[in-house]
């Protein structure tokens, strides 16, 4: 077993867990859905604050971990392809004016028409 790809995996996976628990913190603390009215109020408080940490620290970990899997095939520090190509898109629909998503290309603005002569 490849000790270096576990040890990669367990560090991402963490990082991810505590985006996740950090977020999960949060929404406790500003009462976002009423998470913390759940977590104080009712009988199964502490069980519902359990399952509101454990499901985004689940997420977020696993989400990493699969980001730092794809980032594998390009090289450390890369991103990947599919990604880079996506943000090319939308700096060419931004800055050139297309919407060049897989829509053939057509202009967000349309060419104005020619202006009447004034005369």
């Amino acid at each position: 077993m490849n000790t270096r790809l576990v040890r990669y995996l367990v560090i991402n996976a963490g990082i991810g867990m505590t985006a996740g628990w950090s977020i999960a913190g949060l929404g406790v603390a500003f009462n976002i859905f009423g998470m913390r009215d759940l977590a104080l109020t009712t009988d199964v408080g502490i069980v519902a604050a359990f399952m509101i940490f454990f499901i985004f620290g689940t997420t977020f970990g696993s989400m990493q971990m699969g980001m730092a899997v794809m980032a594998l095939a390009e090289g450390p520090g890369a991103l990947p392809e599919g990604l880079l190509r996506f943000f090319r898109k939308i700096a060419v629909s931004k800055f050139v004016g297309t919407d060049d998503i897989g829509t053939g290309g057509t202009p967000l603005i349309p060419p104005s028409a020619p202006a009447a002569d004034a005369e």
